[in-house]
């Protein structure tokens, strides 16, 4: 997976940052829930 495709205009790359700034953003959230769980049911 190569970051300076020829074919990839600034208008895709900036589409693509976003998205994977969205999943990342879900991904933690997921995660900090899940110990927030675990942290909860420990108290």
């Amino acid at each position: 997976m190569s970051a300076a495709r020829p074919g990839v205009t600034e208008e895709q790359r900036r589409r693509n940052l976003r998205t994977a700034i969205v999943l990342a953003s879900i991904v933690a959230a997921f995660f900090f829930g899940i110990m927030l769980k675990y942290w909860a049911l420990n108290q």
